[in-house]
């Protein structure tokens, strides 16, 4: 399949512009300084951990 430098281009351009409108954490500030985090999302809570290999895991 083909794209167009131009079409590839726009879509790229549309992308940034959609995620530059979202929330935007870093790791580091939902973690705080600790390995793990708790999330409460529609009543159920999850944890979201670093690991030593600095990976990120959500457990539920």
């Amino acid at each position: 399949m083909h794209v167009d430098r131009d079409e590839a281009r726009s879509s790229e351009e549309l992308a940034k512009r959609r995620d530059a409108s979202l929330h935007h954490w870093t790791s580091e500030e939902l973690l705080d300084g600790e390995t793990e985090a708790i999330i409460t999302h529609a009543g159920e809570i999850y944890r979201l951990r670093c690991t030593r290999n600095n990976k990120l895991i959500l457990h539920k």
